[in-house]
């Protein structure tokens, strides 16, 4: 309603899958290109896996796919690794290949192998990457502050779920490093609870 005014304000507008700009990924999403190693993959155990880069802490979910299989390749697509990174990497037997992704191989929604923009060809039954970006820009537009997580930016929030904007809460997967149905509706009741308080005891 035109002229209202809200008290407080409660961000839940969670995440939505941002696909880059790889022919192939949207047909095997979910399928053999997957966005979670704690939710998805069990079924490619011990199989060729790899993950693709798409921003610098996608090295970070090579080294939890490394525990899946001892084949496991780190497509960093043309996104720099620091040489502590690249050592972590190497120490855990994950193979780095530094080009830019291609293209994918295979009848979708399966995958055979990942085409580098230099012509190798990494061999791959199922490929890892976050895709993860919020679904609006309304904490952005408030000023709220972020944190940087394996899957990307967060908005920062207190035990209470309040942003660094007074008055502005945030809860599910807009605040969390790892996106989960449980911790999000979890958040909401903490962020419904500390917002209306203050409300009612003022």
């Amino acid at each position: 309603m035109r002229g209202k005014r809200g008290k407080r304000l409660l961000l839940a507008s969670g995440v939505i899958d941002q696909f880059p700009a790889i022919p192939g990924v949207r047909e095997r999403w979910g399928t053999s290109i997957l966005h979670c190693p704690d939710c998805h993959g069990y079924e490619f155990l011990g199989r060729q896996l790899a993950v693709i880069g798409v921003m610098p802490l996608s090295a970070h979910m090579a080294r939890m796919i490394a525990e899946r299989s001892p084949f496991v390749t780190y497509c960093a697509n043309g996104i720099a690794l620091d040489p502590e990174q690249e050592q972590v990497l190497r120490a855990r037997a994950i193979r780095i290949e530094h080009s830019p992704v291609a293209a994918l191989g295979g009848a979708a929604p399966a995958l055979d192998g990942i085409v580098l923009a230099d012509g190798t060809l990494v061999p791959a039954d199922a490929a890892f990457l976050a895709t993860q970006v919020f679904a609006s820009p309304l904490a952005r537009q408030l000023g709220c502050a972020f944190d940087e997580g394996a899957l990307g930016l967060y908005v920062r929030t207190n035990e209470f779920q309040e942003t660094s904007v007074p008055g502005v809460f945030a809860a599910g997967d807009v605040a969390r490093m790892w996106h989960n149905a449980t911790w999000a509706a979890a958040d909401g009741v903490s962020a419904g609870t500390a917002a209306h308080r203050p409300l009612v005891f003022a």
